[in-house]
This record gives C-alpha cells, sequence and structure tokens, in this order.
C-alpha cells in the first residue's frame, strides 16, 4: 500500500517558505533596502499567495501523480487551511482596503466653562498610505468634504513610496489635499511613512535631498504643524491645536504641553500620529 500524505510532507514545504522568507528579510535588513513595512508585505506576500499555491501544488501533485494516496486528516487540514490563506489575500489586499466608512461618533459634550454654543465638528482624515492617488484617495477626501467639517485634522501617514514614486505623484497629491478647506483651518502632523520631514532645519549643514510634507501642502490651505501650537476661531470658540511630531521625547513633549493655554474658555486639541507619547504628559498637567 501507498504510504499516505501525513503532516510531515506539508511541513516541508512550509519550512521551504519560511526559509525562503527569512533568508529574504535578513538580506534586506543587512543591506538596508527594506525597512518595516518591506519585512510586512514580504511575509504578506508569503502567506497569502506562497502559501495557497505551495498548498494548490501540493494537492495537484497528489491527484495527477499520486492517484490513489490518500492524504491525512492533519495534512489536509493543513492543505485546507494554506487554500484559505488566498482567500484571506484577496479580501485583505483588494476589497477591504478599498472599502470607505464614515465614522461619526456620538457628539461630546464640552464642559460649560468652554465658552460658546456653537457645535464644532471636526473632520478627521488619516492613514491614506497611498503611492498613488486614485479614485479611493479622491472618494475619501469628496465623502469628508460632504460632512461640511468646521475643522479638519489630517493625524499623518500620507505617503508611502519611493521618492521616484512622490515626484512623480506630487502634483496629484497637491491637487488632492488643494480641495481640503475648513472653515477653522486644516491642520497636518507627520506620521509613520510621510516623506522624511526637514528635522535638520536648524543645523548649519545643508538639508537632505528628501521629499517633505511642506512640498505636499505648498499652494493649500494645508497647514504642518511640528511641534506647535495654533490657535483658530470656530464660531463662537476660540480652539487651540497642538501638533506633535511622531516621537518628539520627553523634553519636547513637555515643553509642547507647557504651550497649551490655561483659560477655561479654550478648546484644547491634541493632533499627533502617535498621541501615546504626549497623552501622558499632557494629563498630568494641572
Amino acid at each position: 500500500p501507498q504510504t499516505p500524505v501525513g503532516f510531515a510532507d506539508v511541513a516541508r514545504s512550509v519550512v521551504v517558505i519560511v526559509a525562503v522568507g527569512g533568508v529574504t528579510t535578513l538580506g534586506g535588513i543587512l543591506t538596508g533596502r527594506v525597512g518595516f513595512f518591506g519585512v510586512f508585505t514580504l511575509w504578506w506576500f508569503l502567506v497569502v499567495v506562497g502559501l495557497p499555491v505551495q498548498s494548490g501544488a501540493s494537492l495537484g501533485w497528489v491527484l495527477v501523480r499520486w492517484r490513489g494516496r490518500r492524504v491525512t486528516g492533519p495534512a489536509g487540514v493543513a492543505l485546507v487551511l494554506g487554500l484559505l490563506a488566498g482567500a484571506i489575500g484577496v479580501w485583505g489586499s483588494v476589497i477591504e482596503p478599498y472599502r470607505l466608512e464614515v465614522d461619526r461618533p456620538a457628539r461630546l459634550a464640552l464642559p460649560e466653562t468652554r465658552a460658546g454654543s456653537d457645535p464644532l465638528r471636526i473632520g478627521v482624515l488619516t492613514d491614506l498610505q497611498t503611492i498613488h492617488v486614485g479614485d479611493h484617495e479622491k472618494r475619501a477626501v469628496d465623502l469628508l468634504m460632504a460632512e461640511r467639517p468646521d475643522l479638519i485634522l489630517l493625524p499623518g501617514d500620507v505617503f508611502q513610496g519611493s521618492r521616484e514614486q512622490f515626484d512623480r505623484e506630487l502634483p496629484a497629491l497637491q491637487e488632492l489635499f488643494g480641495r481640503l478647506h475648513a472653515p477653522g483651518g486644516v491642520f497636518l502632523v507627520h506620521g509613520d511613512v510621510d516623506p522624511l520631514l526637514r528635522v535638520n532645519e536648524d543645523s548649519d549643514g545643508p538639508m537632505p535631498a528628501v521629499p517633505t510634507l511642506d512640498e505636499v501642502v505648498r499652494g493649500t490651505d494645508v497647514q504642518v504643524l511640528r511641534q506647535e501650537v495654533v490657535f483658530t476661531r470656530v464660531g463662537d470658540r476660540m480652539v487651540q491645536i497642538a501638533g506633535s511630531l511622531l516621537d518628539p521625547g520627553p523634553d519636547a513633549t513637555r515643553a509642547l504641553v507647557e504651550q497649551f493655554s490655561q483659560s477655561p474658555e479654550v478648546v484644547r486639541i491634541l493632533l499627533a500620529h502617535r498621541p501615546g507619547f504626549v497623552a501622558p504628559t499632557l494629563a498630568a498637567r494641572k
């Protein structure tokens, strides 16, 4: 009788996939060609493409070359799960990322000390993470503007791509951000994948030849905030917005928090891609 195809046979194929991914990841990291998102993309590809292909090939091999050879229960479960990874890949790569929904949280009642009776409608658009401005990005802006926000906040992660891709998409990015308007203003902070900021603006050396968020918002109503606090008036309310860098460090965080107004009549907003770096310091301030 023919030996059944067992779990160990399937596991050997999986080991090959893991080994390829491990070697590729290590090589990319050592050469500086692969960052965090590159590693994630590689392993996502291996799981949702590599596993289904391997599972399908294994089943096909059994049916064509080893006719009559049975597959054990554990091996069959492993192969079916591998095929299901393909369905997950289709959902996670083609369908879910392009679904757009407007989240309308419950109205937040401000303390009576915050002067003003006019409602403050804030629109938030974050994590576009685009490498190409297309219908998806334009529809996201259309949905936001249809809500007629009094104030627009952009917590970062705008563009995720190479310098060449950025240069090609820059006019489209400027046109996209040029469609953002609000009576109280539009404010943007740096995210994880955005074009690099000029973090050494105060140094005497030459500026790095990297794209910046300033290029994206040039000629638009969008204002980039870097560890600074601004005031804006919306209706009969005075609003103060503190824009934080991604990870400003404790000293810069304390300096930013100290700029917050102590006036009980001012509505204070923290704008940050990673608010966890600033929120504890802000909460500790009396």
